[in-house]
């Protein structure tokens, strides 16, 4: 039977020889001996190395195989890792800061913390890895491929992630302040209350992407694709969204003043209570959109297409209607003083029932067209009735529009 003292002594060889292994691990690497070292993986597959808190600053170790190898805190500042298998390693807190990884292998890798501060990771995979909290500024990701990964809180402020596939990614609360994301592949992934203050998301891919909350002030969102994406209370204050596709998007209390929405599809899109304060809309498609309290005043909707859109009590004080297309168009309850019609057919509007109007324009309707300023819903019927008896008193010489404060047209 082995005595204490024994014991004591075997166990403080064992770890001298593991010392010693581990000091020769590291100086076959730091020397770029990777032939020998990938060699040695192959013979020991059921030995995990453990290089934390190594020092491999500025080491040429393209090609080398770290699959599974404990590099927690390990320095590798500047390194050359192109290429090289990183397959569930542990990279928690690793320094990789301008690293050069283009085509790394990162799947499944636990990179919590991790510093890749202007690392190169061109075409690097990052399948199901783990990058919570990671710091990715100013890192070059373009055409990465981070399908799945967790990137929660990550911070990729001015990172390059053009033509990156993030597709069901998870980056909440990430910050993408002046990111590149242009032509990403974004749909499906989960961006709730992200910043992306003054991103390019320049034809991005954002279908059913989660971006409720989000950050996207002065974010660049031309010809992106974010149909049935959650915008709800995003921020897109000052947005460029020429020729975005918004169709049956949920914009629902999102703050879209100033933004830039020329020739943007939003059909069947749901804008309730959405702020659209001086908002760019010419040319807009708004077929079937619901706009129910929404702000609009001082946007200009030049040539949009109202088809059927739901505007009840929405504030348009100021807008700009000229040839707008509102056929069908509901403005019940809405506030229309101000609001510029020239050139704009409105025979085809639905209903302004207690909608605020201009004198000269609420005259015009009631000569003209009565009818619509009788027009209500009938929640029994499903459809759409004329108030007869109301019709009859608005039709009356003395009668000039809606009382305030009272239940008009009762």
């Amino acid at each position: 039977m082995i005595g204490f003292k024994s014991a004591i002594t075997v166990l403080l060889l064992l770890a001298i020889n593991i010392g010693c292994a581990r000091q020769h691990q590291i100086h076959i690497l730091k020397v770029g001996n990777v032939e020998n070292w990938n060699k040695w993986r192959e013979k020991n597959t059921s030995v995990r190395p453990n290089l934390s808190d190594a020092h491999l600053e500025g080491a040429f170790l393209s090609g080398a195989n770290f699959s599974g190898a404990n590099l927690s805190e390990t320095h590798f500042d500047s390194a050359n890792l192109v290429k090289a298998s990183l397959v569930g390693a542990n990279l928690e807190g690793v320094f990789l800061t301008r690293a050069h990884l283009d085509s790394a292998n990162f799947a499944s890798a636990h990179l919590l913390g991790a510093h890749l501060e202007g690392a190169h990771l061109l075409g690097a995979h990052f399948l199901g890895a783990d990058l919570d909290s990671a710091h990715l500024e100013g890192a070059d990701l373009e055409g990465a491929h981070l399908l799945g990964a967790d990137l929660r809180g990550v911070h990729l402020d001015s990172a390059d992630l053009l033509r990156a596939d993030l597709e069901g990614a998870h980056l909440d609360s990430a910050h993408l302040e002046g990111a590149d994301l242009d032509s990403a592949h974004l749909q499906g992934g989960d961006l709730l209350g992200a910043n992306l203050e003054g991103a390019r998301l320049q034809g991005a891919e954002l279908w059913r992407t989660e971006l409720w909350g989000a950050d996207l002030q002065e974010a660049d969102l031309r010809g992106a694709d974010l149909q049935e994406a959650d915008l709800r209370e995003a921020d897109l204050r000052e947005a460029h969204l020429w020729g975005a596709e918004l169709w049956g998007a949920h914009l629902l209390g999102a703050d879209l003043d100033s933004a830039h929405l020329q020739g943007t599809d939003l059909r069947e899109a749901h804008l309730r209570d959405a702020h659209l304060w001086g908002a760019h809309l010419q040319g807009v498609r708004l077929l079937g959109a619901d706009f129910e309290g929404a702000d609009l005043r001082k946007a200009d909707l030049w040539g949009a297409d109202f088809e059927g859109a739901d505007l009840q009590k929405a504030d348009l004080r100021g807008t700009n209607l000229g040839e707008a297309h509102l056929g069908k168009a509901d403005f019940e309850g809405a506030d229309l003083e101000g609001a510029i019609f020239v050139k704009t057919d409105i025979s085809k509007v639905k209903s302004f029932y207690k909608a605020k109007l201009d004198p000269d324009m609420l005259s015009e309707i009631k000569v003209t067209w009565p009818e619509k300023l009788a027009t209500v819903w009938n929640d029994t019927k499903q459809d759409w009735v004329i108030d007869t008896a109301l019709l009859e008193k608005i039709k009356q010489p003395d009668w000039h529009g809606w009382p305030e404060g009272k239940d008009q047209g009762k």
